[in-house]
């Protein structure tokens, strides 16, 4: 038995592994008739062999290793389950698509932080931290002994800055 729980929430040692898990390998669409036709003879017409060819499964297909990768780190990192599916939605876009995916996102967190920060109070002293300040603060700059634990250089500034009225 390890000494470590069977679950370690920080450990990605599980998300490495599947990472370092062999990709499978994708099979390619036949090419038909026309396109070997095509690519035989000499005087063909461009149209007909750009035509006569597919794409490669591989460019159509995402990379499941990354998907499954993608959904175990997403587990990990106890997402909820619609999360986990547009993670992996996310997963199988084009890259281009998930750049302004995220720059989406990033405008919409960006608006709602910007909802709450105006929707926040500002901020207030309360009656009693204002007391503290009034009495107590007064007090102690103007401490006989501020040049004992300050200097002299603290203790000449001090009055002149702190407009404090004690009172």
């Amino acid at each position: 038995m390890s000494s470590r729980h069977s679950t370690p929430v920080d450990s990605d040692d599980d998300m490495l592994a599947a990472m370092a898990q062999e990709t499978p390998t994708i099979l390619r669409a036949k090419r038909g008739y026309a396109a070997i036709g095509a690519a035989d003879s000499t005087g063909s017409n461009d149209d007909d062999d750009a035509a006569g060819r597919s794409l490669p499964v591989a460019i159509a297909l995402p990379n499941q290793n990354l998907v499954a990768t993608v959904r175990h780190y997403g587990e990990r990192k106890r997402l909820r389950t619609e999360q986990l599916t547009e993670l992996e939605v996310a997963a199988r876009d084009p890259p281009q698509l998930r750049e302004l995916k995220l720059m989406a996102n990033m405008f919409a967190f960006g608006n709602q932080l910007e909802q709450i920060v105006v929707s926040k109070p500002g901020f207030e002293l309360s009656a009693d931290l204002k007391l503290n300040i009034q009495k107590y603060a007064p007090a102690i700059l103007y401490s006989d002994r501020l040049n004992t634990y300050k200097g002299e250089v603290p203790t000449s500034i001090t009055p002149e800055k702190g407009k404090f009225r004690p009172g």
